[in-house]
């Protein structure tokens, strides 16, 4: 009974200690993801913040810092002005849009073809057209 004890409670010690390492992997996981997003961000937080500063264009501020001293809308008021960007953001709508639909009909034509089709060399079309490599 005594061997039979020892025995479970080395069984509970191992499953114990490998949940705890398996933690340990999540939150290592969880820590890293969030420090590369972090990175990954810090362009764009950046970019925002310095968008704020009236004199960013001119001058950058020395030393940097995240949250400008003087708050100021001035750069979005000379936009709004002088930028004709809700025309450059619908050019940039219609060549998305466009791109897309082209690609998704042409992935369409070929998906039919390469499934209704009996052709020759048609196993060599279809790991060509979905081969990742890009000879352009």
């Amino acid at each position: 009974m005594t061997k039979n004890y020892l025995r479970r409670c080395d069984e509970m010690k191992t499953v114990s200690s490998h949940k705890n390492k398996k933690l340990v992997l999540e939150v290592l996981k969880v820590v890293a993801l969030l420090s590369f997003g972090i990175i990954m961000m810090a362009p764009f937080i950046w970019m925002i913040s310095v968008s704020f500063e009236r004199m960013a264009n001119v001058q950058p501020p020395f030393p940097p810092r995240l949250i400008p001293k003087e708050f100021s809308l001035f750069n979005y008021k000379i936009i709004m002005e002088n930028g004709s960007l809700l025309r450059a953001y619908m050019n940039s709508g219609i060549i998305a849009f466009g791109s897309v639909a082209l690609n998704v009909f042409s992935a369409l034509l070929a998906g039919y073809a390469f499934s209704k089709g009996i052709f020759k060399g048609k196993k060599t079309s279809v790991r060509d057209y979905f081969s990742d490599n890009d000879d352009s």
